[in-house]
């Protein structure tokens, strides 16, 4: 299904663990530009952000950067300046997950980052595999320093 959101439409893409619906995320292309809505406080912001952020240009070479700039908020009342850098690690790689062989696969890494005024710091990273023909087939993210990991392996896509 489309949902409208600040006047732009995006596919919305659920996540289910088991058949359970447990997530969605907003996702919008125009070209070989793929954009994500980023709304919510994500378990630690005072506030919710509502930011339509580049997630993959297909067209970049490996070790290519952009940032998305998702701009200020607070934690616990003390304002933070809040952005993602983004690293084409590989394109045209091959895998295998969870059974499914994919090609043409773009890794993408997410370095998100917070700035209380002392500089940037990394709080987690995130590892992106989107494979050509059918989207997001591996995610792994993590705080930083690690102490939490949650791996995402796509086990049945289904494309409308």
């Amino acid at each position: 299904n489309n949902i409208v959101k600040n006047g732009i439409t995006y596919r919305i893409f659920e996540v289910k663990d088991m058949g359970n619906p447990t997530d969605s995320v907003f996702n919008r292309k125009n070209g070989g530009l793929y954009y994500q809505l980023y709304e919510g406080d994500f378990g630690i912001f005072d506030n919710p952000f509502n930011v339509d952020g580049l997630i993959l240009d297909s067209s970049l070479a490996t070790n290519a950067t952009w940032t998305i700039t998702l701009g200020t908020n607070t934690v616990g009342g003390f304002p933070v300046n809040v952005k993602i850098n983004c690293q084409i690690l590989a394109r045209n790689a091959s895998a295998t997950i969870a059974g499914n062989s994919y090609t043409n696969i773009i890794k993408v890494k997410y370095s998100y980052i917070g700035n209380l005024g002392l500089g940037d710091i990394v709080y987690a990273e995130e590892e992106r595999w989107y494979a050509r023909g059918f989207g997001l087939v591996y995610d792994k993210i993590n705080d930083v320093p690690v102490t939490t990991t949650t791996e995402l392996e796509t086990t049945r896509i289904q494309i409308f």
